[in-house]
């Protein structure tokens, strides 16, 4: 399974490309909906620190378990232009050993409801995809299920990025190291940092910068930002937060027969 990350070196697990769901969202793990509150966001030009408002996410709690479990919460800001950018929630659970595994992504509207939610699993070395629909409280829906050409698979597949995999994204040449930063709970965070041209809303080349907090004490990442400048002053266009942890697997985690498959092919 090879490290997913694109060209700049941002964290991008992107959702599991199928005839039912297509899409591209830049994705990893967070602590919660509330890990990031929505009144401290700011410009990078601003006098609060940043970091102070992560001291609830988590990277690697100490806790039990095999089957490696990443949460990504993403949230755009009043700035962000992107007609096709939501906040959406990401949780993933990969077994290093079997490569079983599951990814569910909540949609999350502006109100903080959830406006889809569908879990996605990678079956027979990914050239099966079974998605099933689920409703609010998470109950299944329906179900499909589409084959997959065997480098439609292996996309899929290297969104599912081992821990160890995670890790290596801050020792990436892209970074420029900023130093160290402290949280408002004591964690000491690595401060990277990029800067290159990228598209804005109205496809003009502008100077955009990605910040990334790396958790010194376990060398996961902690937090990730996207600047693009907008009227000379750079303005924050998505924040993420991360989580992840070890959990168990109670036998139902990768079980796809809560529903009944309907068959699908890429071209449906």
């Amino acid at each position: 399974m090879k490290f997913n990350f694109n060209s700049k070196g941002r964290i991008a697990a992107g959702i599991i490309v199928t005839a039912v769901v297509a899409g591209s969202i830049g994705v990893f793990a967070a602590n919660s909906m509330d890990a990031v509150r929505k009144d401290v966001l700011m410009s990078e030009t601003g006098t609060h620190s940043n970091v102070q408002s992560i001291n609830t996410a988590q990277t690697l709690i100490d806790s039990q378990g095999t089957i490696e479990y990443t949460k990504t919460s993403h949230f755009i800001t009043a700035d962000n232009k992107f007609d096709f950018e939501e906040n959406f929630i990401d949780e993933r659970w990969l077994d290093p050993k079997t490569l079983e595994n599951r990814a569910d992504c909540k949609i999350i509207s502006g109100d903080n409801n959830i406006k889809d939610f569908h879990s996605t699993y990678l079956k027979n070395n990914g050239t099966d995809a079974v998605t099933i629909q689920r409703d609010i409280q998470g109950n299944a829906v329906s179900g499909s299920i589409t084959k997959m050409s065997q480098v439609a698979a292996e996309k899929n597949f290297a969104t599912f990025n081992a821990f160890s995999k995670v890790k290596e994204i801050g020792s990436l040449q892209e970074w420029k190291d900023e130093g160290i930063e402290k949280t408002s709970d004591g964690k000491e965070l690595k401060k990277l940092s990029q800067t290159y041209m990228n598209s804005n809303p109205e496809n003009v080349q502008v100077n955009t910068r990605l910040i990334l907090y790396v958790d010194t004490a376990t060398g996961f990442p902690a937090k990730e930002e996207l600047y693009q400048e907008v009227n000379g002053t750079m303005k924050m266009m998505w924040y993420e937060t991360y989580e992840y942890k070890y959990v168990d697997n109670d036998g139902k985690l990768f079980d796809t027969s809560e529903v009944k498959l309907e068959e699908k092919s890429m071209n449906n």
